[in-house]
């Protein structure tokens, strides 16, 4: 699988993934809320209609502006169509904004495949990370539906940059 995506390519400083100085540093930010009780929640879902790679980067800018004011961090892969994304914060703040995706029009069929309490944040420094796919047929919605423990598995992989 390589990304691909119209935002410059990350660049790998001992595991730690890092966006070039030219793209938005809000990436990396800390969030101003700082919470005590860190809340999980991983989701997949489909588009309704195709996303340009110009509707990511706008999708993604605003997702960092508005995850850095409520204390959200997270990662959103997008492949064929198809979402899969982690957020991580208070639990008020990621309910709220799973409910705000749920009513997105750009969604449907939206899974969540696994929520609640978690040690610690895993994106820690990610106001929101974006990796665009290439298809794979063993990277489908249906495959994480049935076995949603490999959707963190997939996650991690690319907060550690194995993928």
């Amino acid at each position: 699988m390589s990304a691909r995506c119209s935002l410059p390519s990350p660049v790998v400083f001992a595991n730690h993934v890092r966006e070039p100085e030219d793209a938005s540093s809000l990436a990396f930010r800390q969030p101003r809320v700082k919470i005590h009780h860190v809340y999980r929640l991983i989701y997949v879902s489909s588009e309704t209609a195709p996303f340009t790679d110009a509707q990511l980067d706008e999708l993604l800018q605003k997702s960092r502006r508005a995850n850095l004011a409520s204390g959200i961090t997270g990662l959103l892969l997008y492949m064929d169509g198809h979402f899969m994304q982690i957020l991580e914060g208070s639990k008020a703040a990621v309910l709220a904004l799973i409910a705000k995706i749920k009513s997105d029009p750009r969604h449907r069929d939206l899974t969540v495949l696994m929520e609640g309490e978690a040690p610690k944040r895993e994106f820690k420094e990610w106001s929101m990370g974006l990796r665009k796919l290439d298809a794979n047929p063993a990277l489908t919605p249906a495959q994480f539906r049935a076995k949603p423990s490999k959707s963190l598995t997939l996650l991690l992989a690319f907060k550690d940059s194995r993928l």
